[in-house]
């Protein structure tokens, strides 16, 4: 089920879907968004439902359609916004962009200093931190989507000489 969702999710407007269309490149090899994207976008999905209702609850008129142009530009605005909180992994490098900036950080591996593997007991919790040298951090959350790819980053820690540290932690 979890592959099937993975394979399905390309096909709506989803925030992982507009992350691979545009911060995909050649040599990346994961492009993820956290979870509080899904939020982001949620919240611009309803103010596309709130224009649609706008003009059907004021008949169209010039106010509604006014008002409805407004809460689309918002969404817009909203969705770029979401567009450009993501994490990758790349062939040379780690780049991330934290919310609500339009800051972008990018580490070589040899940046590095630490990956810790979070894991629960049961595997219902599972996320990988990575702490770079000016110590700076980013979680990657080990879910279907990154498990696809797991052996390329297997593979590139391998290369590196990085080794993963596995703390289990309490379920919840």
């Amino acid at each position: 089920m979890p592959l099937l969702l993975l394979y399905l999710h390309r096909f709506f407007f989803l925030p992982q879907t507009i992350a691979d269309i545009v911060h995909n490149k050649d040599d990346i090899f994961f492009v993820a968004v956290p979870d509080e994207n899904f939020t982001v976008f949620a919240i611009g999905y309803g103010f596309i439902c709130l224009a649609s209702l706008i003009l059907f609850l004021f008949n169209i008129r010039k106010l509604s359609i006014a008002i409805s142009i407004l809460c689309l530009i918002l969404a817009f605005c909203i969705f770029y916004i979401g567009s450009q909180y993501y994490q990758t992994l790349a062939a040379s490098t780690i780049s991330y962009s934290p919310l609500f900036t339009l800051k972008k950080e990018t580490y070589s591996w040899d940046e590095v200093t630490q990956i810790i593997h979070y894991r629960s007991e049961n595997g219902e919790i599972s996320e990988y931190k990575f702490v770079f040298a000016d110590g700076n951090q980013m979680k990657i959350n080990d879910n279907p989507y990154f498990q696809h790819v797991s052996y390329k980053f297997s593979k590139k820690l391998h290369e590196e000489g990085l080794t993963v540290e596995l703390i289990l932690i309490e379920s919840k």
